[in-house]
């Protein structure tokens, strides 16, 4: 019977942990797509990159201006092109994408005004379209969709569509003032946090709970909706020295009247 000498023992040695090397304490990598993409469509211009509770990644692509969706078995498939929801809202440049708990899909593009909502079944519908550029996206547990406006304000659409503003250029309204905001994000509480790149300063924005709330307590920083002269004409809000056309959620609309001034104090 053959023995192995000493050194062909250690030769074998070696082998072993040759081959076992890049397996054992080494971090796996794999690429998951390629330009192209799903094999029908193309990806060029890797841009915004999210993932959702089950594993799925989501990826847009800028320069091909759609965005591919990654299972955690390597299936990939398109999920938005550039006709959009194909309702006459596109998807240009896709520069911003963003996956909520619920697994909904949100997207801007850098040539846009809208942002489309993509559910886990492929439904794709506009949820909000304004005449200014849109520049980041958050959203938090309850699907509560946060819009950076151009360099002017955040927007909040509930999911059931409604539309508030909870920030402006004015900031907190006391002199700190909001310039040229770049960023928002959401806490798992629903706090939001919207970063001013002009003033160098981050803001804090604290949801209403109308629960808590009573005329006259509630904050500049708390949500509020733009004046519709239609709904609630003549209706004044006084936020400490400065007054503003704008009308209130509905709670404090049943206390505003043509002819009613309405202290607007901070909590």
């Amino acid at each position: 019977m053959n023995r192995k000498s000493a050194f062909e023992k250690l030769l074998d040695s070696l082998l072993i942990i040759l081959f076992l090397a890049p397996s054992i304490g080494t971090a796996q990598i794999t690429e998951i797509i390629d330009e192209t993409g799903d094999g029908q469509n193309s990806f060029r211009g890797a841009r915004s990159l999210g993932a959702d509770n089950s594993g799925n990644i989501y990826v847009t692509g800028f320069d091909s201006n759609n965005a591919f969706k990654i299972t955690p078995n390597g299936i990939t498939t398109q999920i938005i092109d550039e006709t959009g929801d194909g309702l006459g809202n596109p998807l240009r440049y896709p520069r911003n994408l963003r996956v909520s708990s619920s697994g909904n899909v949100y997207l801007i593009g850098e040539s846009d005004t809208n942002v489309l909502r993509i559910t886990p079944d492929g439904a794709i519908t506009d949820i909000f379209d304004i005449n200014y550029s849109l520049t980041d996206i958050a959203v938090d547990s309850d699907d509560n969709v946060f819009v950076l406006v151009a360099s002017e304000k955040v927007c909040k659409v509930t999911p059931a569509g409604d539309t508030s503003v909870i920030i402006d250029e004015s900031g907190d309204g006391l002199g700190n003032t909001l310039v040229y905001p770049k960023q928002v994000v959401v806490s798992p509480s629903g706090n939001a946090y919207v970063r001013g790149y002009g003033n160098d300063n981050v803001f804090k924005i604290t949801p209403a709970d109308p629960s808590r709330h009573s005329p006259g307590q509630w904050s500049r920083q708390f949500d509020w909706y733009q004046h519709d002269q239609r709904s609630n004409p003549g209706c004044r809000v006084r936020y400490g020295d400065r007054r503003e056309e704008e009308w209130m959620i509905p709670l404090l609309l049943l206390y505003c009247s043509s002819s009613q001034e309405v202290e607007h104090f901070s909590q």
